[in-house]
């Protein structure tokens, strides 16, 4: 797998994140269907609330209603909890190492159409931003492409920009700026192939960017159609959708989480919102049929 205007609805809350040295590798917890993976040296009692976050729905909290070690892969179907068959794979993480869950807890229902693929952190000290972003007006998007000062002149590109928040002060804007290579008129697509830098701003301040292209007929995920590029959906693609974003230090460095969802598996990733848009978190699950 490759990872990679609805009035919006966003919402802030604090989130917790224990920091200890050897859980900075293991900041969230991953979720699918109710059921969440607990990690070694990860804490979780039964009652403990949880706030989650999925692509384009506001943040919303919840609680853990058991708790169950993990069963592991070698048991079969008629033996493993609801829970254990959603995770009946190993996890793997940060360079592919395999990332073997010591428990599984199940949370109170989520909203099945909303809530299916994931992130959860314990409520405590941290701010998160969520929901559905507003898309920014042309005048306002040509504005923060100015600030990020792009190697394309702005004359030829295509420009996109999502705002989440503002929440307690802060807001956060996705913006996109294409270099594209047309078609000849009257083609469909229109788009043959575009080049793509996605600038993350923070308060209206540049705070990373990373690039990357995108190719009409070329296969994205195993599982999902060829994109067929056009003027509204060259910005926005069905794979790493953003599930929303979490401070740890009051504002001052944001990670972006996005959740990547296919047939053949499920990434969970978190990334640095600085230069170079590192990768501080991933988890992958295979997904068999």
């Amino acid at each position: 797998m490759t990872r990679v205007k609805v009035a919006a609805v966003t919402i802030a809350a604090l989130v917790a994140v224990h920091r200890t040295a050897a859980q900075d590798v293991r900041p969230f917890f991953v979720g699918s269907q109710d059921c969440i993976v607990i990690e070694e040296r990860q804490q979780l009692t039964t009652g403990a609330a949880l706030l989650v976050l999925a692509p384009r729905q506001a943040p919303h909290t919840t609680s853990v209603r058991s708790i169950d070690p993990w069963q592991g892969t070698g048991r079969s179907a008629a033996h493993r909890s609801d829970c254990a068959s959603v995770f009946r794979e190993e996890l793997t993480g940060n360079d592919d190492r395999t990332v073997a869950p010591v428990r599984i807890a199940r949370v109170s229902p989520l909203p099945p159409d909303r809530f299916d693929t994931f992130f959860a952190i314990v409520p405590s000290t941290a701010m998160a931003i969520g929901g559905r972003p507003i898309e920014l007006a042309p005048a306002e998007r040509h504005r923060l492409a100015l600030i990020v000062h792009p190697s394309w002149p702005l004359d030829r590109t295509l420009i996109r920009a999502y705002r989440y928040g503002p929440v307690y002060g802060h807001d956060i804007v996705e913006l996109y700026i294409g270099l594209p290579t047309l078609n000849a008129r009257g083609s469909t697509p229109p788009i043959a192939r575009i080049s793509i830098q996605r600038h993350l701003l923070v308060d209206g301040r540049a705070a990373g960017f990373e690039t990357f292209d995108r190719v009409s007929g070329a296969e994205e995920r195993a599982d999902t159609e060829p994109p067929q590029l056009s003027y509204e959906n060259w910005s926005r693609s069905d794979t790493e959708q953003t599930a929303g974003f979490v401070s740890r230090d009051a504002g001052q460095s944001w990670e972006r989480l996005t959740v990547d969802v296919g047939s053949e598996g499920i990434n969970w990733m978190a990334h640095a919102l600085r230069p170079g848009m590192p990768l501080t978190f991933h988890r992958f699950l295979y997904t068999s049929h």
